[in-house]
């Protein structure tokens, strides 16, 4: 049972037991609370940043990606144009030196237009290096629609019969689409 007197004795007992904190107590904690609060505040920095670089990188990338595709689609249009353009160059060229013959004029080699070739191998360069640029930076399912579509690029340039152009001009078309497809597939767009 507890009396007055004992339970001022249990208080001065309690007083005793319990030291005093040191003088340089208070300053040290406060301390390692600054210092691993600096290393975290670095640790999460430099994580935050690692991130942020990752993601501009990929943005980049990305941005790569849809620039030489949207000049690979734009070129193909062109060259689609020009090789229309070179064919009819050619054809009336052509039909000019049979009515030389026909009149009985002396008819020279037959005659390329110049011009238009230099235009129509010019763009097919043009397609070609961007082609290889998309192929080198693309994924595996975008660089195969792009080696399909420098392919069909190809047989386009090495087609000359009116009948041909236009069939080929179809599967120009339709691998340029399917080229469209696969980066709108990469970006996640319907």
């Amino acid at each position: 049972m507890l009396t007055p007197g004992s339970a001022v004795h249990l208080h001065a007992v309690g007083q005793a037991a319990a030291p005093t904190a040191p003088w340089w107590g208070v300053p040290v904690v406060a301390g390692c609370f600054l210092i691993v609060g600096a290393i975290l505040g670095f640790l999460f920095n430099r994580l935050q940043d690692k991130h942020r670089a990752k993601r501009e990188k990929l943005e980049r990338w990305d941005q790569n990606v849809l620039d030489h595709t949207s000049r690979v689609v734009l070129l193909a249009e062109r060259f689609i144009a020009e090789a229309h353009e070179h064919e009819l160059s050619t054809r009336t060229m052509a039909e000019a030196g049979i009515a030389q013959m026909h009149a009985g004029q002396p008819v020279a080699p037959p005659p390329v237009p110049v011009p238009t070739l230099a235009r129509f191998m010019d763009t097919y360069e043009e397609i070609a290096s961007e082609l290889t640029s998309l192929r080198l930076i693309a994924t595996s399912s975008i660089r195969d629609v792009a080696q399909t579509v420098k392919d069909e690029v190809w047989q386009l340039m090495m087609t000359t019969e009116m009948a041909d152009i236009y069939a080929r001009e179809r599967t120009v078309r339709t691998s340029v689409g399917s080229l469209e497809t696969a980066v709108r597939s990469h970006f996640g767009i319907e």
